[in-house]
């Protein structure tokens, strides 16, 4: 590796800060504004590393000797030919552009970004990979334009940009044609806006849509069928009332999909996944973000799983988030469609409440053979698992490194089993795997002996472990910490492995 390469590297590292608002940023700049004049070797690379990242055009608009303050407002009557070539050593260099609400953006004239784009015959950042506007930054009518490039792979853009179709409708056609590789594309705002010019972004691989009123029939995914590339997608599915359409046969477009993250509503999440046959899926994502009345019991868990059940045996992580609005308890009979996933290795159930019984519970865990990280709600609902089912090793997957567990259900509280003494567990079916378990509890006392004795059968059980924590509501309380049985236990481990 060549010296240039090496110094490359470093300031790249140093230049991340770059990405960091604020302060870290700024300082950061100055560094690397006195790297590069140290010396002539640190000059390339330490200019490199400055102009990776830039918070607006301005710093590319004061290299021009015609860029000049008039009134309180900078503007760009001309440019000479020969401030090209100079203008060209900077932007050549930039990456990425995330805009910031700098003095200096907002004191500039919007005549310039179009004049600039009248002049400019060709890309002003030629090399530029990622654009970032961030839904608290003025954005003018013009500017945009100026800062696309051809080899773009990343852009992001906000409610301040998509509220306004005036700036948005052009620009987003604009794209399709100036900026046609690109491979991550990220929309957010409280619009509704039309999707068939994705269809055009045939290397997309991520696509991320956050549009709040936002329908998507089958056509929207017919399109994505075209998108070859695609492996990673993020809907927010809007719970608008709208006509609801017959639904078609599975499509084929995430065939080669792994990343799959659905935001919003369960009904209009669970008709989201109607379209999708998920064959080549390696995680899902399914977040609840708001709960709605026509759906009491939340049956749609099961119609936005039942994709899961046909053939599909390539998914590794699923991760279940419910709205923290709603009043049931989820069942274990509304998530039955993942135990056909032999292959999970990771399993989060968040917020709300589980109904899970013991029996649930070993059926549950049994179901996954490869399990390796289990997460379920810290409050039960109507039936929770004894503290006792954690004497039971041989049920847990050989796999599973962790656990989160609930022994108490809503508004009750949990009673330690009364023959903790007398327990004893045979160390030659214990679970050598576990190395991190975290109990949600809610117990009346746990006394010193309880501690003592809890503290040897997780010994007994579980002789690996690292830690054993509380988790959930009580645990901070003496209701449901769980430290004093970790220190005995761990104090119980050393003893043991020093004998």
């Amino acid at each position: 590796m060549e010296n240039q390469d090496i110094l490359g590297e470093i300031f790249n590292i140093i230049s991340c800060d770059l990405e960091e608002p604020g302060n870290v940023a700024s300082q950061t700049r100055k560094s690397l504004f006195s790297a590069a004049r140290t010396c002539r070797t640190f000059l390339d690379p330490a200019l490199d590393a400055l102009w990776r990242v830039l918070p607006s055009v301005f710093p590319v608009l004061k290299v021009l000797n015609s860029f000049q303050l008039v009134n309180n407002q900078y503007i760009l009557p001309d440019v000479k030919t020969e401030e090209w070539s100079t203008l060209e050593r900077y932007t050549r260099r930039v990456r990425v552009i995330r805009l910031e609400n700098t003095y200096f953006h907002r004191s500039v004239s919007p005549l310039v970004y179009f004049r600039l784009n009248q002049l400019r015959g060709s890309s002003l950042f030629p090399a530029l990979r990622e654009l970032c506007v961030p839904p608290n930054v003025n954005v003018d009518l013009f500017s945009p334009f100026s800062m696309l490039s051809l080899n773009m792979q990343l852009l992001e853009l906000n409610n301040n940009v998509l509220s306004r179709p005036e700036l948005f409708l052009p620009f987003y056609s604009f794209v399709t044609t100036t900026s046609p590789n690109l491979t991550h594309l990220v929309l957010r705002g409280d619009v509704s806006i039309n999707l068939d010019p994705i269809s055009h972004f045939g290397s997309l691989r991520t696509l991320e849509l956050h549009l709040s009123t936002q329908s998507y029939d089958a056509m929207f995914f017919r399109n994505l069928g075209l998108l070859s590339n695609l492996r990673s997608l993020t809907l927010l599915c809007s719970s608008n009332d709208r006509h609801r359409e017959h639904k078609t046969s599975r499509l084929s477009f995430v065939q080669h999909m792994e990343i799959l993250h659905l935001k919003g509503s369960l009904i209009p999440m669970s008709e989201a996944m109607q379209h999708m046959w998920c064959k080549s899926l390696v995680t899902l994502t399914l977040e609840e973000t708001a709960h709605r009345s026509n759906d009491p019991k939340g049956l749609c868990w099961t119609e936005c799983l039942k994709p899961l059940s046909v053939g599909v045996q390539s998914v590794k992580k699923v991760v279940i988030t419910q709205s923290s609005s709603h009043g049931y308890s989820l069942s274990c009979a509304r998530i039955t469609p993942l135990y056909q996933l032999h292959n999970l290795e990771v399993l989060e159930i968040k917020n709300g409440q589980l109904k899970l019984s013991e029996s649930d519970f070993i059926a549950l865990i049994s179901a996954f053979p490869k399990l390796e990280r289990l997460s379920l709600p810290d409050v039960c609902g109507d039936s929770c698992p004894p503290i006792s089912v954690l004497w039971q090793p041989s049920i847990i997957p050989p796999t599973l490194r962790e656990l989160h567990i609930c022994c108490f259900t809503a508004n009750t509280w949990a009673q330690l089993p009364v023959d903790l003494k007398k327990k004893e567990i045979d160390r030659s079916v214990a679970h050598h795997g576990l190395r991190r378990l975290v109990i949600s509890s809610r117990f009346h006392q746990i006394s010193d002996t309880d501690v003592i004795h809890l503290a040897r059968l997780l010994d007994s059980a579980y002789p690996n472990l690292a830690v054993v924590e509380g988790y959930g509501p009580n645990a901070l309380n003496d209701h449901g910490r769980w430290d004093r049985v970790d220190l005995f236990r761990a104090m119980l481990r050393d003893l043991r492995r020093k004998m």
